[in-house]
């Protein structure tokens, strides 16, 4: 079973150990608005990918 922490894990090593920093996480909101197909349909992508 997957748990909040585990899923928070792996987005820490999909996304590197700093995506939770201000400048980091400003980066990743800008680039999921920026390119094309990264929005919210985007998220469900990830949350299969994580389990």
């Amino acid at each position: 079973m997957n748990t909040v922490a585990q899923r928070l894990e792996r987005v820490g090593r999909l996304l590197g150990e700093d995506w939770q920093s201000p400048a980091r996480a400003l980066e990743i909101q800008m680039a999921l608005r920026l390119f094309p197909g990264t929005g919210p349909f985007w998220l469900v992508g990830v949350t299969r990918a994580l389990g």
